[in-house]
């Protein structure tokens, strides 16, 4: 999976997609915490952590989580060629 840029309030981020370990470390996360590992884990603005820890994102405002939130989900799916 390619990564991908996403500008939220005039900041570009990078987002790459989860790997197996992220998810590994998150298996015991609730949904919230896991969103917000994922984030930490794999945002970046240019070439450096967007964030410096798990508190840190999740006092970022909502907005901001749903948008990086989406992006990161999206990365989870694979695309499927139109077989026509």
């Amino acid at each position: 999976m390619s990564p991908k840029n996403v500008l939220i309030s005039g900041v570009e981020y990078m987002v790459s997609a989860p790997t197996g370990r992220d998810y590994m470390e998150s298996i015991e996360m609730k949904d919230f915490e896991k969103a917000c590992f994922f984030i930490l884990r794999n945002v970046t603005i240019n070439g450096e952590p967007a964030f410096d820890s798990l508190e840190t994102v999740q006092d970022s405002p909502l907005a901001l989580l749903l948008n990086l939130e989406s992006v990161v989900s999206s990365l989870l799916e694979y695309e499927i060629p139109d077989p026509t």
